[in-house]
């Protein structure tokens, strides 16, 4: 099987980038020299959020069938609220980084 290069290696990217954008940002004394550094990452979760909504839209109007038929927008027992869990967790732990 065949290795990639070092460069493309997941941790070595990692650690690129922490050193190359995350780092610096890091040394500011005052936090509002973080207000471009914020702009930017305010659009960039526009931007997702334009994408999906552009991505969705297409993909139901696409569709011959309705896709709201397999939706569930209530959980029917106890374990489909322990599976919601997670990801509602991640949501909210999210949404304070935005």
């Amino acid at each position: 099987m065949n290795n990639p290069p070092h460069w493309l290696n997941r941790t070595f990217i990692m650690v690129v980038f922490w050193a190359i954008a995350m780092y610096p940002l890091s040394l500011f004394e005052k936090i509002d020299a973080l207000r471009y550094s914020s702009l930017v990452g305010l659009i960039s979760v526009f931007y997702l959020v334009v994408a999906v909504v552009i991505h969705s839209s297409k993909d139901l109007a696409s569709s011959s069938t309705s896709t709201w038929d397999t939706v569930n927008l209530w959980p029917e027992n106890f374990w489909d609220v322990v599976r919601a869990c997670p990801l509602i967790m991640f949501a909210y732990s999210c949404q304070p980084n935005v």
